[in-house]
């Protein structure tokens, strides 16, 4: 996936996340406020009650009724406080939730953010913007948009000193034809270029590094890791001196 493309998936993906919870806040809202607005209508306690008879006086109380009634009138006029308290801050169920939702909301965006980071940092950075995936067979075709680097390590990685050798040296090709030192084409020969580069201060390096390439590339000769170990200095410093030029 380009990066273009991800970053409008990473934005599509917040949008749907904070309309979703904001429609479940909503929901929750409407659901708090209708169960705080809940009481009890005059004609319900008219029904609840209408059997019951205050007409005749209430028997005398005994001093164990009396206490319980002043601990019970204790405890819940303490119930009764907080429960001003709750309605004067709003529906404690609904505080609650809409916690709930802002730390979900939050695990969600910080999840979304951290799976686009993993996302861009795995991507290939040898890929192009809008083309296909540059591998070992189509490299020379896309030598101005490969991340050479990665190739190099990866053929070090594996042993393969014949193809980091070749990489190298397309490395060199591809810094020339950036700086306008060469003219690059896809079917140039080695030596077509050694001839456009005869009279610059280039030449004597590249002729170097052409024969070390050929000797080995299209002469059968093989290279070990102690071989490369000698030869990488002279394609790396030669890489590193052109792309100092300005």
């Amino acid at each position: 996936m380009s990066r273009k493309k991800t970053y409008i998936f990473f934005v599509t993906l917040c949008k749907n996340i904070f309309c979703v919870l904001a429609l479940l806040c909503f929901a929750i809202g409407l659901f708090a406020q209708n169960e705080s607005g809940k009481k009890l209508s005059p004609a319900k306690w008219q029904e609840l009650t209408k059997d019951l008879d205050y007409s005749g006086a209430p028997p005398p109380e005994s001093e164990e009724d009396l206490q319980m009634r002043r601990d019970s009138t204790d405890m819940f006029g303490d119930f009764e406080i907080q429960q001003q308290r709750s309605r004067s801050t709003g529906s404690p169920f609904g505080a609650g939730i809409f916690k709930v939702v802002a730390i979900i909301f939050l695990v969600a965006v910080v999840t979304a953010i951290i799976w686009f980071l993993l996302k861009e940092g795995s991507g290939a950075p040898d890929e192009k913007t809008d083309g296909p995936a540059i591998t070992l067979e189509n490299i020379e075709e896309n030598i101005h948009e490969t991340d050479l680097e990665r190739f190099i390590r990866e053929a070090k990685e594996k042993g393969d000193f014949a193809l980091a050798m070749r990489l190298y040296y397309l490395a060199v090709i591809k810094e020339l034809s950036l700086r306008k030192i060469i003219k690059w084409k896809r079917d140039k020969t080695n030596g077509e270029y050694l001839r456009e580069l005869r009279s610059s201060d280039y030449f004597a390096n590249f002729r170097e590094i052409t024969n070390i390439f050929e000797r080995v590339w299209y002469g059968g000769g093989t290279i070990d890791r102690g071989g490369f170990a000698v030869i990488e200095p002279k394609f790396r410093d030669f890489v590193n001196i052109l792309q100092q030029k300005k």
